[in-house]
């Protein structure tokens, strides 16, 4: 949702959070298309960490990446949230115990957050 183009939504719910929670973003990504969401992504400074894969030299579902997280954010598994668009990634966090979510959309990402009580 926040990687290429940003869905319709998704700055909203970002600026949402950001005052009471840290944001991450972590992805599978290049550093030409990362440069390109730098620039034209306005709200990219809202997110504290960014986990990209050719800086850590993994992707996303190694657990390597997630305890690369954890770590980096001194946070328990449980005390995490992590939204991604892909089935594996979502399987393999939950397997690590962060609380992981399938969402591809903004609206989905907004409905699991309000049910959770984070909106």
């Amino acid at each position: 949702g926040v990687i290429g183009r940003p869905k319709k939504g998704i700055e909203t719910i970002v600026h949402e959070l950001n005052s009471r929670y840290t944001l991450s973003v972590c992805s599978n990504t290049d550093p030409w298309h990362w440069e390109k969401v730098v620039k034209e992504v306005r709200f990219m400074d809202a997110f504290s960490h960014y986990f990209l894969s050719f800086e850590l030299k993994l992707n996303k579902p190694d657990p390597a990446v997630f305890q690369n997280v954890l770590k980096t954010l001194q946070s328990l598994p449980e005390e995490c949230l992590f939204f991604d668009d892909t089935a594996e990634n979502v399987e393999q966090a939950n397997r690590m115990g962060v609380q992981a979510v399938l969402a591809s959309n903004p609206a989905t990402i907004r409905k699991e957050l309000v049910f959770r009580g984070l909106l």
